[in-house]
């Protein structure tokens, strides 16, 4: 059959039978590392990094931040008047804050192969983890007592969109904890 010219074979489908008929793609692998800053109007400061890599556009990332604070131990919760069940204790002024998410998760490049050369990418992530984030007050006599309301602690979320120009990333992103607290996040690294 292939005496006759019926069914023409092109070089790049000659290398072995088992990609008959396939052509051989390439792996675009991309690297992206990033310092990241987060910002709530509690107001909250948190800083950290992100890095993750994407195969032909499909990937994974980690990223954490933190405001780099000891995790105080509070034995007493109280509410938002600053009551411990039915007693006011005495408090100093002295407040004490705590920040820290870890995520992992999915990252994909879109509008990768309509782009100019020098606009290397634009892709999103999200991913899940663990977030704590507590607001701790100090009475007259030393003990912290945790602030309830705005104190949260378990699943964290986190969402956002990245864009990269002759390598130089930026992203913005949102977190929550408990889907109770939500702060912002931008940052700035290199994809190579």
């Amino acid at each position: 059959y292939l005496s006759n010219n019926r069914y023409p074979i092109s070089p790049d489908m000659c290398d072995s039978p088992r990609h008959y008929g396939r052509k051989k793609t390439e792996k675009n692998i991309k690297t992206m590392i990033m310092g990241q800053f987060g910002y709530s109007p509690t107001p909250q400061l948190s800083y950290g990094a992100m890095l993750g890599q994407t195969i032909n556009g499909l990937g994974w990332y980690i990223n954490g931040r933190s405001n780099y604070q000891e995790f105080k131990h509070a034995r007493q919760s109280c509410d938002e008047l600053g009551t411990i069940g039915n007693e006011l204790p005495f408090y100093s002024g002295n407040t004490h804050t705590t920040h820290l998410t870890i995520h992992a998760g999915f990252m994909m490049n879109i509008l990768e192969q309509y782009t100019v050369k020098e606009f290397n990418t634009f892709g999103f992530y999200i991913g899940g983890g663990y977030g704590r984030r507590e607001l701790l007050a100090e009475t007259t006599t030393g003990e912290w007592i945790k602030y309830a309301p705005t104190s949260h602690n378990g699943f964290s979320g986190n969402l956002g969109l990245y864009g990269s120009l002759w390598g130089v990333t930026l992203n913005l992103g949102v977190n929550t904890i408990n889907f109770k607290y939500v702060d912002l996040e931008v940052g700035i690294g290199y994809m190579f």
